[in-house]
C-alpha cells in the first residue's frame, strides 16, 4: 500500500513538470523507491519482532498452565522407603464359633445329666420308635430307679419333665393321657427325690364334675416291691356315747 501510494505521488509530481526535467524526476524516483525499501524492510523488520514475540508469550502461556496443573493434585505420588527391619502387626483372627443343629428329639433321643464330673446320665428319653417311647430315670450309680413308656396311637399318653433338682436330677414329671373314644382324659404327676428315686404320685381326672371324683388320688412309692401303694384315707368311726 505505501509503494502504491508513493508511486502515484511521483506519476502527478511528474505529469505537473515540464517535459525536459525527466532527469530531475529519475533522480526523484530513485530516492524515493531507496526510501520506500528502507521502510518495507523497517515493517518486515517490526513484522518478524512481532511474530517471535507472539511464539514466546504463547510458550510461556502453556508452561503456566502446565505448572498450575502439576499444583492441582497431578503430582506424582511419594513412595515412602519401606524398611526391611519394620515388623508387620497381625490382626487377630476372627474365629467363628459354630452353633450346635438342634438335636431332635423324635429322631435322636435326648439325655440330661447329673451336675459334675464325670457326667452321668440322669434322665434317658428315647426317640419315638412305632408311635412309641421309652424315658429312664438313673440314680448316680447308674442304676434305673424308675421307668415309663409314652405312646402316640389311636391314643397318646406324653410325659414331660416340668421341674429339675439342682444336681441335675428329676423334681416332678407330668403324664397326659387321652383314651381317644372317651370323654374324660387323665393328668399324672410324680415326684422324685435328688437321686431320681419315685414319691408321690397322683392322678387327676377332667373335667371334673364332683368334688368326690378325685378324692384319693395319691399314691406312694414302695421301694422294695418298687410299686405304687394307694394312700388310705381312715374314715373316722362314730365315738360311743
Amino acid at each position: 500500500m505505501i509503494r502504491l501510494f508513493l508511486l502515484g505521488a511521483l506519476v502527478i509530481s511528474g505529469c505537473a513538470q515540464p517535459k525536459n526535467d525527466n532527469t530531475l524526476l529519475l533522480q526523484k524516483m530513485d530516492s524515493m523507491q531507496s526510501k520506500l525499501d528502507s521502510l518495507e524492510n523497517e515493517v518486515n523488520w517490526f513484522n518478524q519482532k512481532d511474530s517471535t514475540s507472539n511464539s514466546n508469550r504463547t510458550i510461556e502461556k502453556d508452561s503456566v498452565v502446565q505448572q498450575q496443573a502439576i499444583s492441582k493434585g497431578q503430582q506424582k505420588p511419594v513412595v515412602q522407603p519401606q524398611n526391611n527391619h519394620q515388623i508387620k502387626q497381625k490382626q487377630p483372627a476372627q474365629i467363628k464359633q459354630v452353633q450346635p443343629a438342634p438335636s431332635d428329639d423324635r429322631v435322636s433321643g435326648k439325655k440330661f445329666y447329673y451336675e459334675g464330673q464325670p457326667q452321668r446320665i440322669s434322665v434317658e428319653i428315647s426317640a419315638w420308635d412305632n408311635g412309641r417311647r421309652t424315658m429312664k430315670f438313673y440314680n448316680p450309680f447308674g442304676e434305673v430307679t424308675y421307668k415309663i413308656e409314652d405312646v402316640k396311637m389311636s391314643y397318646s399318653s406324653i410325659t414331660e419333665l416340668k421341674r429339675m433338682h439342682d444336681n441335675g436330677a428329676c423334681a416332678m414329671i407330668e403324664t397326659g393321657m387321652n383314651p381317644g373314644a372317651s370323654m374324660y382324659w387323665y393328668e399324672t404327676k410324680i415326684t422324685f427325690d435328688e437321686n431320681n428315686n419315685p414319691l408321690w404320685k397322683e392322678e387327676i381326672e377332667k373335667p371334673e364334675m364332683s368334688i368326690e371324683q378325685n378324692l384319693n388320688n395319691k399314691s406312694w412309692w414302695n421301694a422294695k416291691t418298687k410299686s405304687w401303694i394307694k394312700q388310705e384315707i381312715i374314715k373316722e368311726q362314730p365315738a360311743p356315747h
